[in-house]
């Protein structure tokens, strides 16, 4: 068992109802758990636990904000590009993850045909790999190099590109997934 985040982290929301900052209108769903396993020896109190944390715990957070979003209110979804593409060669155990960061897209899409004629927009961030602590050794070498660009990504370029949805220049890109992968999804 490969274990990429073995801790995850919850933030209680507080929200100001009478926000004078469109920043203070922002949800981003960052949380995520991920174990690996093959389908047959997958646990389900496991994948049960990534459901809760990667799937559950953002539409918790969704519904929550939903009522204090006014006109230009963001959500965004970090998901990963393995929702859309599964890595070369075989990376066996990793179709649970791929299930619950796909699932985030589809919340994504569904929540911007909703929240639309409120000029809320919902997208999905979908980063390849991150070089973060929570990525062993061994994985990141492996993974710098399904990418064209040849390396992994840094937190700025994903936060960048996250800075990027919630700003007034994206007010009208909604129910997009923006892979930042260094070509992975090419």
């Amino acid at each position: 068992m490969d274990t990429f985040c073995p801790r995850t982290s919850w933030i209680s929301p507080r929200w100001n109802t009478s926000a004078a900052s469109p920043a203070e209108h922002i949800v981003v769903n960052n949380a995520f758990a991920a174990e690996v396993h093959p389908l047959a020896d997958f646990p389900l109190e496991v994948f049960d636990r990534m459901v809760s944390v990667n799937i559950r715990g953002a539409w918790i957070a969704v519904q929550a904000a939903e009522p204090h979003l006014g006109e230009g209110g963001r959500i965004i979804n970090i998901g990963s590009v393995f929702a859309q593409r599964q890595p070369p060669g075989s990376m066996a155990g990793i179709a649970a993850y791929n299930l619950t960061k796909a699932a985030l897209e589809g919340m994504a899409r569904g929540l911007a045909r909703e929240l639309a004629p409120r000029g809320i927009t919902a997208n999905t961030v979908l980063p390849g790999a991150v070089d973060t602590e929570a990525l062993p050794a061994h994985m990141a070498e492996l993974i710098s190099q399904w990418a064209p660009a040849g390396r992994l990504a840094t937190t700025a370029e994903v936060a960048n590109t996250v800075s990027f949805l919630a700003s007034e220049d994206a007010s009208f890109v909604t129910g997009v997934s923006l892979p930042v992968d260094g070509g992975f999804a090419a």
